[in-house]
Order: C-alpha cells, then sequence, then structure tokens
C-alpha cells in the first residue's frame, strides 16, 4: 500500500507515510480510512512523510480535488490544524509546496514543506519523539 497512517493520542498527531508511486485515488482511499479511525479527530496536527522514492503522482486539478474533499473535515476544526510535510527530495518537495500554495488559498491548514526530521518536529511542536505505523 502506497499510503500508511497512525493516529497518535500523545500527542495527537496524524501520521502518513507515503511511498512508492501515490496517487489521488490513492490520497482519497487513505482520507477515508484514517477519517473513520476512532483515533482521528478534525482538527489534529498532521505529519506528512516521503519515504525516500516515493513519487506523489497527481496534476495541479488532482491536488485541487484533494483539498475539496479535505474541506468538510478541516471546518469542524476548531482551529487550523498545523500540516508538516517531510520531503527530503526536490521533486517531492516541490509537491508539498503546490498542496501548501493551495492550503495558503484556503486559511483551513498551516503547512509548512520540510527537509529534515528536526524541523518537521519543531514546525509541530513537538519534542524528538519515536513515531511508528503498523
Amino acid at each position: 500500500m502506497p499510503i500508511e497512517f497512525a493516529c497518535y493520542a500523545n500527542p495527537t498527531l496524524l501520521h502518513l507515510r507515503l511511498s512508492g508511486r501515490v496517487t489521488l485515488e490513492d490520497m482519497l482511499d487513505a482520507q477515508k480510512a484514517y477519517a473513520s479511525s476512532p483515533d482521528f479527530a478534525p482538527g489534529i496536527d498532521e505529519l506528512i512523510e516521503f519515504l525516500p522514492g516515493a513519487d506523489l503522482d497527481m496534476t495541479y486539478a488532482e491536488m485541487r480535488r484533494l483539498r475539496r474533499a479535505e474541506e468538510a473535515y478541516y471546518k469542524q476544526a476548531a482551529q487550523p490544524p498545523r500540516c508538516a510535510i517531510l520531503a527530503p527530495d526536490s521533486t517531492q518537495f516541490g509537491m508539498g509546496r503546490m498542496y501548501a500554495t493551495l492550503t495558503d488559498l484556503r486559511g483551513d491548514v498551516r503547512t509548512e514543506v520540510v527537509t529534515t526530521w528536526q524541523e518537521a518536529l519543531a514546525f509541530l511542536e513537538l519534542t524528538d519523539i519515536a513515531l511508528t505505523v503498523a
């Protein structure tokens, strides 16, 4: 599966790990899966981690469609959640910036694209923690 996820209670966090070729359909399927998880709540902070070689194969129009699908649960949040996108590769970073631009336009998520774990954890205001995805 190109997307694995885990929802954590402490710290409150949704952690997505992308590997291989990831399409819009993969992202929408993952969204449905984590939204139905008992540990997920709209408004929790997010960490999207690109693993080495991960390829987000989406056009700008598909990225906009993904954002529209996310709006329903972001609207339920008391305040905009933070989303750190860990993208060490330049292509991954570019795709992350495209997503970040769309969140900036909407204002419903505070998104930062970073290249290191330290930057991601700092943006999410987390200490050095161990995250595992089953």
